[in-house]
């Protein structure tokens, strides 16, 4: 059951506008709605305090990027949710960057929009300060402070979209732990997760063992493995590396990390 809330609701398409304050009023929630950035922007400058934006991305005028960036200037602790019809990694990326709490496809059922807002306003069971959830391999993720539940937030942000995610970080601060909550949020949690050691690879070895190699390699690789070796296995999961050694293989493994980026080891047509 959501919590009632002050929601401010920005689209440009009048039947989704009318079908989405719907679903809010359903539940009692007080609801304004803006049908421009503009629009929105200005009821914000004359007071208006909502607790929750559900901004449309894709708007005429200043579209939703620019509208949330100006909300934040305005409200900087407003929480927004990015509506979409379509799934652009980009947009979400930015949006993420710009402070999106979350981020959902239209079009949606009443359900998925409830289960939004309850992670937005803390009403999920998830969210709960001390929740402890369980993430594989005796791994457990405790949301016990606002940061940790701001983490979770924007592990389930991208785990729903198809990129790469880079985490920078010293050893112990938790960084496989969140690479586990991303691969279980994501639709990808039934496959593999794949994590390899590259400290523990031996250095001429390292390249190979992870993105494979063709004939014409060194001797010391095995003639006829096929390219992209672990990095295909992990192709429908989830793929982590710890401590990549050499620079060239940090350069390889970031390389990688690029969309429709294919790396051949001696490869003799390039020859």
């Amino acid at each position: 059951m959501t919590e009632k809330a002050k929601i401010l609701l920005v689209d440009d398409e009048p039947g989704m506008l009318r079908y989405i304050r719907t679903l809010l009023e359903v539940d009692d929630h007080d609801v304004e709605t803006a049908s421009t950035g503009e629009e929105a922007l200005e009821m914000v400058q004359k007071g208006l305090t909502p607790t929750l934006v559900l901004l449309d991305l894709l708007m005429p005028g200043i579209d939703g990027l620019e509208t949330l960036e100006g909300l934040r200037k305005l409200q900087p602790n407003v929480k927004v949710v990015m509506l979409s019809c379509v799934n652009d990694t980009k947009k979400v990326v930015q949006a993420i960057r710009l402070g999106a709490t979350d981020y959902i496809t239209k079009p949606f059922q009443k359900a998925e929009l409830d289960a939004v807002i309850d992670t937005c306003l803390g009403t999920s069971p998830q969210n709960y300060a001390g929740e402890v959830e369980e993430i594989g391999e005796d791994t457990f993720f405790v949301a016990a402070s606002a940061n940790m539940r701001k983490l979770r937030s924007q592990a389930a942000l991208v785990a729903n979209v198809d990129i790469p995610v880079l985490m920078l970080g010293e050893s112990g601060t938790g960084k496989e732990v969140m690479a586990r909550l991303i691969h279980k949020l994501s639709p990808r949690a039934h496959r593999t997760f794949l994590k390899v050691n590259c400290a523990a690879v031996p250095a001429d070895l390292l390249e190979s063992e992870l993105f494979g190699y063709e004939q014409g390699a060194p001797a010391v690789f095995a003639v006829g493995q096929p390219v992209g070796d672990q990095s295909g296995c992990a192709h429908s999961g989830r793929h982590q590396h710890q401590h990549s050694g050499s620079p060239r293989c940090q350069a390889a493994a970031r390389r990688s990390l690029l969309p429709t980026e294919r790396l051949h080891l001696a490869d003799p047509a390039a020859a």
